[in-house]
């Protein structure tokens, strides 16, 4: 599992970001096609005329049954999972090549259980 720690760096806005942001709400959206998930761009670059991260942030909220599921899906998009880290009832997985970006799975009503992933169990 790689490091959560890395460097961040804020910078001026971007008019892509909305874009991107779209398009990859639209390739996780396809990638999860048949599971009762929500699917949002979040964070600073959602934002118009904000400075922040140039890393693309996006919330899925999925019953906790299915997690397991929508994970691996996630990871086939080129995701690394990192588990549970840091915000209890969240999983994360991230992507730093191409677009980077940023995936926070969410429970619905807050429950986001145990999971796997396609390179172990935590």
């Amino acid at each position: 599992m790689a490091d959560l720690d890395e460097p961040i760096h804020v910078v001026a806005p971007d008019q892509a970001w909305g874009d991107q942001g779209r398009t990859l709400v639209h390739d996780i959206s396809a990638a999860l096609r048949g599971l009762p998930v929500d699917v949002a761009h979040i964070g600073s670059t959602a934002v118009p005329g904000l400075e922040a991260k140039p890393v693309i942030d996006v919330q899925v909220g999925c019953p906790a049954g299915r997690i397991e599921v929508a994970v691996a899906r996630i990871e086939r998009l080129g995701f690394e999972w990192l588990g549970r880290p840091g915000v209890p009832g969240r999983q994360y997985l991230r992507r730093r090549s191409g677009l980077p970006a940023n995936v926070h799975m969410v429970g619905r009503r807050g429950d986001c259980g145990p999971t796997t992933s396609s390179s172990g169990t935590i």
